[in-house]
């Protein structure tokens, strides 16, 4: 009977987590509109003949899928590995 009334979570713990839960979402979302908006303008630089501007662009479009995938690579590692 004891082990079924016993903390599972702590109040602390369910704040961290919802917390990083917000943090992540917001960062992942806005990197990926970082994304599409230096793609976008990336090509629109291209079109007006502006290829230093467009190398610009892809450079932070690249960095920007760069941090989307750490984002997302860095909470799967979160999610597999075993608490201490």
């Amino acid at each position: 009977m004891n082990a079924v009334l016993g903390t599972i979570i702590t109040g602390s713990t369910l704040l961290k987590l919802v917390v990083g839960a917000l943090v992540a979402g917001v960062g992942v979302t806005v990197a990926f509109s970082l994304l599409i908006f230096c793609v976008d303008r990336a090509s629109a630089m291209r079109r007006a003949d502006q290829p230093t501007m467009a190398l610009i662009f892809q450079a932070a479009s690249v960095l920007a899928l760069a941090t989307v995938f750490a984002i997302i690579a860095f909470g799967l590692i979160l999610t597999i590995s075993k608490p201490k």
